[in-house]
């Protein structure tokens, strides 16, 4: 068996070893359809409230949801790993590391990505620019990886992981502060990569007119500008929060 058969091999025994993990675990099979049910509950609820355009401008939070829900059950996985010390026994398997964070990191992604697609069509709102649709969905995906990481590589406990989880709330909900924070200062917020996505889903399921009618502050940047800046600053976060792991994991 070539060395690359071999490792595709290994790769995908880690990956049966994780779905069955999760399967086993009913916590975290409900945190994985939880994003789901609160993209259908927002299509119910959205079009009774008196408010013009509320379904719109929430639609973006069914895949921002959707995706940082998977990241929250990923990342509980890690933490178990990290307390039956089970991610040391697997960094000395004839397998690369790089191929284990890869894994870790694609894996995440790919579950971020059919989430995050499938809370979208859940919701049901219409896609005006799929373009730009396409790559704000699999730039929102990279929200999974992310929260996946930030729970393994600062919570010891499932207790502290939850406590980070509602703690990491404060960075992910900053796209509400579109809403209020008049110019110049919305620029206080372009440090934060889910303040990107959320502007990227809004304009790709919004038409000119109802973007202009939105009470949302719209930076006068290219659509190609709404999703080009929030994945480098998804990765960098993701490298630091690699290093970090690994660190502790050790």
């Amino acid at each position: 068996m070539s060395p690359a058969a071999s490792g595709a091999g290994k790769l995908a025994a880690l990956l049966g070893k994780d779905a069955r993990g999760v399967a086993r675990d009913g916590f975290l099979l409900f945190m994985l359809g939880y994003g789901i049910l609160i993209a259908g509950l927002l299509r119910v609820l959205a079009p009774r409230v008196p408010l013009d355009d509320f379904g719109l401008l929430v639609a973006p939070a069914a895949p921002l949801i959707a995706a940082l829900l998977a990241g929250d059950v990923l990342g509980f996985s890690l933490i178990e790993e990290r307390e039956a010390r089970t991610w040391l026994l697997l960094r000395v398997l004839p397998l690369p590391e790089r191929s284990l964070q890869g894994y870790l990191i694609g894996a995440a992604t790919a579950l971020g990505l059919a989430s995050a697609g499938l809370a979208t069509a859940v919701y049901g709102q219409p896609i005006v620019r799929p373009w730009l649709f396409g790559w704000a969905l699999l730039a929102c995906a990279q929200s999974t990886p992310l929260m996946m990481l930030f729970l393994g590589a600062f919570a010891s406990n499932k207790i502290e992981g939850l406590a980070l989880g509602k703690l990491s709330g404060i960075v992910t909900a900053a796209p509400i502060l579109a809403f209020v924070v008049p110019a110049p200062w919305h620029r206080l917020l372009w440090w934060d990569p889910w303040y990107w996505l959320y502007l990227a889903l809004l304009r790709s399921q919004a038409s000119d007119d109802a973007l202009a009618a939105a009470p949302v502050l719209m930076p006068s940047l290219s659509d190609a500008a709404l999703v080009a800046i929030p994945i480098p600053l998804s990765l960098v976060a993701c490298a630091w929060l690699v290093r970090r792991f690994r660190r502790v994991a050790a």
